[in-house]
């Protein structure tokens, strides 16, 4: 059962008795009762988006939906790309999108070292190595993050990457929630617990509690449909790991089949 911003606002507004006329001169909400709609469910949207821990568990969830894939395409010659403002942060490595690369994974490493490699020999080629850093912040913006890669780009490629989403605040453009098609039942409970919350002074209120048990379920859900593992990952500093889908779980993997660390 999915829903919208608008749906959204209109059952918050039944719940506090805002009415739930929205069309035309004759419309139950005023200006400030708009706003105050807006704030309650893009408030339950964040919890939902980023719940609390579980009973019995011991990190909080991460939804399997808030990881796509997409791709990057270069051009020669630049070897810094901007990342898009619902870019979170990387899940793995980069990997050639072509079946007839050889060496398909360009692996993860600290900016500070592209930085040396450039200096050392400014060459272009088949990028092996990338990293990730904030721009320069410009208030009257949202902040991006860049990609650096090295070798710099000789030609176009198109590299493909799993990346943890950055949400935009739902409205009347943005109307549907991520995860929408699978947990809409699950976000309006949320948006319902906050209501109750901030405007019923119910904290712990039966919204409360069924919005864990609607939690739990949709966790439960989500996992079992979610791979367990997205692949392989190495930022060549810490050693390899692998990278649960859903979860902060890792398996570090430590190279001690000489006795040493």
């Amino acid at each position: 059962m999915s829903v919208s911003f608008t749906t959204l606002c209109v059952s918050i507004a039944d719940q506090l008795g805002f009415g739930r006329n929205t069309e035309g001169a004759g419309s139950d909400w005023d200006a400030t009762t708009t706003y105050r709609l807006a704030e309650i469910v893009n408030a339950g949207y964040t919890q939902f988006l980023f719940p609390p821990i579980l009973p019995g568990e011991t990190t909080a969830h991460r939804w399997s939906f808030l990881r796509p894939t997409t791709t990057l395409t270069t051009a020669a010659s630049d070897y810094l790309y901007d990342m898009t403002a619902s870019f979170g942060s990387i899940v793995g490595d980069l990997v050639y999108d072509s079946d007839d690369d050889i060496a398909r994974v360009i692996k993860h490493i600290n900016p500070g070292l592209i930085d040396r490699k450039r200096a050392e020999n400014d060459i272009e080629g088949r990028p092996a190595y990338f990293a990730l850093r904030p721009k320069a912040v410009v208030l009257t913006a949202l902040q991006v993050q860049e990609c650096m890669l090295y070798p710099t780009p000789d030609a176009e490629y198109t590299l493909r990457y799993y990346y943890d989403v950055r949400s935009a605040a739902l409205s009347a453009v943005n109307l549907y929630p991520l995860g929408a098609q699978d947990h809409g039942e699950t976000i309006l409970q949320s948006c319902r617990d906050i209501a109750a919350q901030r405007y019923l002074d119910q904290a712990g209120s039966p919204e409360h509690v069924l919005f864990l048990q609607r939690l739990q379920a949709a966790v439960e859900a989500d996992r079992r449909n979610a791979p367990d593992f997205l692949g392989y990952n190495h930022d060549h500093e810490r050693g390899p790991y692998f990278t649960r889908h859903g979860s902060d779980f890792t398996c570090t993997l430590k190279h001690n089949l000489g006795g040493g660390p």
